[in-house]
């Protein structure tokens, strides 16, 4: 992005209309949750956080809502979630491959200069 322009991983730190209330809410999949514990990390001392399930959705509440204050929290869950699938690399898709035909190169290579 470009110097200045707005972006999601730097936000403008400036021109919010005042705060209106205390409370955050965070959507949180209930196929994620349920039966797990919500461990919520980072939050202020005084700052509270309740998950309902029902409407799948993480309230904190936060007791310091000053412009200047920055608020970073980390949301996880116990038993933490086991993976889906395994993230395929390059080398583990196509090493084989790349493999088999650097071998029937320098075959084809070794044919034709040995002769």
């Amino acid at each position: 992005y470009l110097k200045g322009e707005k972006s999601v991983f730097k936000p403008p730190r400036t021109g919010h209309p005042a705060l209106m209330s205390l409370e955050t809410e965070i959507f949180l999949p209930s196929q994620l949750a349920h039966g797990r514990t919500v461990i919520v990390k980072g939050l202020d001392p005084g700052a509270k956080h309740r998950y309902d399930e029902s409407r799948q959705t993480l309230f904190i509440v936060c007791q310091d809502a000053s412009l200047d204050k920055v608020h970073s929290i980390v949301v996880s869950l116990d038993p933490p979630l086991a993976p889906a699938f395994a993230v395929n690399d390059f080398w583990g898709d196509f090493g084989g491959t790349i493999t088999s035909i650097l071998v029937a190169i320098a075959a084809i290579l070794a044919y034709f200069f040995l002769l």
